[in-house]
């Protein structure tokens, strides 16, 4: 496998198509295809790779744990698209939007720190979710907040 600074200095500011087919083929030519995309499981950690565009990220349908933080990423709406990610953490980005998380019915574990979140009224929808950390966000109704801590998710906030 290759460092994170080996990687960023090879591939930073690229799509994550190139970046996994980095990861995981090395220095080809070779594109990994969707069909190779839906092959990845577990762990993808995609932090601090300069990302803004997520195109592609849809096929690693097998993803459980995401990392995605430090980065530019302003939607997220591939995300929606990995049924069984349990732990996903979105911190340090420019998100705003949440709704393509629902539907993420495994989703325990959510990172969403030092965004532009005004509005988490989706997380209830979540009904796996057991732990969100939202600091640096602004959050505009502490009725949200108050909502999640009714359904027994530890949230941490300030």
């Amino acid at each position: 496998m290759f460092s994170d600074a080996e990687l960023r200095e090879t591939v930073y500011g690229e799509d994550i198509i190139s970046i996994l087919s980095y990861m995981f083929l090395g220095n080809t030519s070779r594109i990994l295809e969707p069909v190779d995309l839906e092959q990845i499981e577990g762990e993808l950690i995609l932090s601090s790779m300069d990302l803004s565009d997520l195109d592609g990220l849809q096929f690693c349908t097998g993803v459980t744990n995401l990392d995605l933080s430090d980065n530019n990423i302003d939607n997220i709406y591939e995300v929606g698209s990995l049924y069984q990610l349990e732990e996903l953490d979105l911190s340090h980005n420019n998100i705003t939007d949440l709704e393509p998380l629902v539907g993420l019915d495994n989703l325990e574990t959510l990172y969403i720190d030092n965004n532009r979140i005004e509005d988490i009224s989706v997380l209830a929808k979540l009904d796996g979710l057991k732990f969100v950390s939202m600091t640096g966000n602004p959050v505009k109704s502490m009725d949200d907040i108050y909502r999640l801590k009714e359904n027994d998710v530890i949230v941490v906030y300030y």
